[in-house]
């Protein structure tokens, strides 16, 4: 049975703007993609903030660590088109309208329970629906964790390598996705999951012949750097 491929935009879709900038995110959404990856830290004062790596040395103006700044302090930075490094909330707030899948990676087991209850709130108070929101992570025991506590919420395990037991990790974490990249991806890893009734995202889709094998294997949510790529469109 086919599925409609989702396109979704790797770090807000990075071919189109700075990474995880809200305006990247709605220029992405404006042309093409269903949803948006982004990635998450927790600040020193306990607050997620969109930013994939552990420090803001290299996407903002500004030097230091995540873990050792606050929310406020990071807001007076900027990314390469001037806006504000955002936090989950923010996002959340400004894309609230155009209704887009967000995939949300995790990029520190600590960070998990905080996204998590942000987006469980989203999702009861403030119209967001649970299959548009969606947590991914190699961190597979912090997925575990979400899904005991915040068992509406969806999640994706995600790998870098084929793990001996193929798809069972996404048994393991309790989601209902598993993410591998696509230079890994087989046939016998799709037939392995679908078995299990988990679907496949899968991320590193950057050019012609990554997406035409995506399409051939029926992923079903195709993670894209660019959006605007016309073999996602074929």
């Amino acid at each position: 049975m086919s599925h409609p491929t989702k396109i979704i935009a790797h770090r807000g879709g990075t071919a189109l703007g700075p990474e995880n900038s809200i305006p990247t995110m709605k220029r992405s959404l404006k042309n093409g993609a269903h949803g948006i990856e982004l990635d998450v830290q927790l600040t020193f004062s306990d607050e997620v903030v969109v930013m994939h790596d552990t420090s803001v040395n290299r996407t903002t103006n500004g030097e230091g660590m995540i873990e050792a700044l606050s929310l406020e302090e990071i807001q007076w930075l900027h990314l390469d088109d001037g806006s504000t490094p955002p936090s989950l909330i923010h996002v959340l707030d400004e894309l609230a309208l155009l209704n887009p899948i967000l995939i949300i990676d995790i990029k520190h087991p600590k960070v998990a329970l905080p996204a998590a209850k942000i987006l469980d709130h989203y999702a009861r108070e403030k119209g967001y629906n649970f299959t548009h929101l969606i947590m991914v992570s190699f961190f597979h025991q912090a997925l575990a964790r979400v899904h005991e506590q915040f068992p509406k919420i969806i999640t994706g395990a995600s790998l870098k390598d084929m793990p001996d037991s193929l798809a069972a990790c996404g048994e393991f974490t309790g989601s209902r996705f598993v993410v591998p990249a696509i230079d890994i991806l087989t046939p016998a890893f799709m037939k392995d999951a679908q078995s299990r009734g988990l679907k496949v995202m899968s991320w590193g889709c950057d050019d012609a012949a990554s997406i035409q094998k995506a399409k051939k294997l029926g992923v079903e949510y195709i993670i894209t750097a660019d959006p605007t790529l016309p073999a996602l469109k074929s």
